[in-house]
């Protein structure tokens, strides 16, 4: 490929995307200057005004930059993604909350955060009717990533909610539980694997799904920003 060729090939990359990577090689231009360029035997890579060259290109070279170049992409498109995200009329004070649904799809562990008030909260759906009530202080523990379990108590208590779902009886507890700054910024670092608690005269332990196991810091990273 000649000069002439080359040149309008990275005009038209630099038009066409704010985010663009061309890869030559063999005969290649290298950045001569903001604007200059000039031939050289080996790769040029383009993203934005920044120029690599590598003089002995590889195929895996080319994939990395590739790569590289589409998670640029990919983290400045990422959002944060809540089930809650509004402001308390009364206190002007953002509220929001994220869902995460744990093995079995019995299990729902959710972040919690009302200006500086974090919380962790659990759904969780028994079969048969169930009369106790999950009582203030009952201890929900999470297994981080690393392998430690931190502990979350339970601010109030949680009453059962009984209904009928197809020819089976069920029921409903929701309950919140207090958990400090530090402990959300463990789990946007960590993460969590595995969720148990005791509920009346069984222990629950349930798994998160491995292609939602970088939800649980992901989440917990979304509820820390400001």
């Amino acid at each position: 490929m000649g000069k002439d060729a080359l040149r309008r090939n990275v005009k038209r990359i630099e038009k066409g995307s704010p985010v663009a990577v061309a890869l030559f090689c063999g005969d290649g231009l290298e950045a001569d200057g903001e604007r200059g360029f000039k031939e050289s035997d080996g790769l040029v890579y383009f993203a934005g005004q920044t120029f690599i060259r590598s003089m002995k290109p590889t195929f895996l070279t080319l994939m990395t930059l590739c790569a590289l170049a589409l998670g640029a992409n990919d983290l400045s498109a990422q959002k944060c993604k809540y089930t809650l995200d509004e402001t308390d009329p009364m206190t002007e004070e953002r509220v929001r909350r994220a869902k995460m649904t744990l093995e079995g799809r019995d299990f729902v562990v959710n972040y919690y955060r009302k200006a500086d008030d974090y919380r962790v909260e659990m759904a969780v759906a028994l079969i048969g009717e169930r009369n106790f009530v999950v009582a203030e202080g009952t201890e929900l523990s999470l297994k981080l990533g690393n392998g430690e379990v931190e502990v979350f108590k339970a601010a109030q208590p949680a009453t059962p909610v009984s209904y009928v779902a197809g020819t089976q009886v069920a029921t409903n507890y929701n309950a919140t539980f207090y958990c400090t700054e530090n402990q959300m910024a463990l789990l946007a670092k960590h993460g969590f694997s595995v969720a148990s608690i005791q509920l009346g005269d069984e222990t629950v332990t349930r798994v998160v799904k491995s292609k939602k196991a970088s939800q649980t810091s992901a989440y917990a990273a979304c509820i820390m920003q400001d």
